[in-house]
């Protein structure tokens, strides 16, 4: 739960430590894929001054540590699963200078703002699980977008399109 003393206990961890550890932001997701190990009825968000406070002290901690873009990692079920709160994190995030990864649903590929947002805030890295390619299971899949395997593709290509604008990655030391 975010709002016990372990959660404030995260949240004044050394930032050193979070670098190695990343930061949860969320629990749940408002799918319930089969596939997926953490489902959860309860969606629940950390507060977005306190997300932001974590991501300022791993950026002044990998300053001391001579890392030019810092590297946050966001563990969270489905970074997209409240989409105004993510295009909400990316937007605070795009000043800060980071570069970031987490994971998402595919529909986050039908977002075309999400994915601008997402590019300019550094994100690098995003992990997506499929909940099915076989065509007889789209009927079962929890996103109304997906009902072939060609909707699969334009979310794909759409993630691709906006992947290639970044620039080339760099060594982040």
């Amino acid at each position: 739960d975010f709002f016990t003393p372990v959660y404030d206990y995260f949240l004044h961890l050394d930032p050193r430590v979070l670098v190695r550890t990343g930061i949860s932001i969320d629990r749940g997701c408002r799918y319930h894929c089969d596939f997926c190990s953490r489902i959860s009825q309860w969606l629940r968000f950390v507060k977005m001054e306190q997300t932001l406070g974590l991501i300022m002290r791993i950026k002044a901690a990998s300053r001391n540590i001579f890392i030019r873009k810092p590297l946050v990692k966001f563990h969270s079920d489905n970074i997209y699963s409240n989409p105004l709160y993510a295009k909400e994190l990316f937007k605070e995030m795009i000043p800060l200078g980071i570069v970031w990864g987490g994971n998402a649903s595919i529909d986050i590929g039908f977002d075309k703002e999400a994915l601008q947002l997402a590019r300019a805030s550094g994100c690098r890295q995003l992990l997506i699980g499929f909940e099915t390619i076989h065509p007889k299971d789209y009927a079962k899949t929890s996103l109304r977008q997906l009902r072939s395997a060609e909707d699969y593709k334009t979310a794909i290509g759409n993630i691709k399109a906006y992947a290639e604008q970044c620039p080339k990655a760099k060594p982040i030391i």
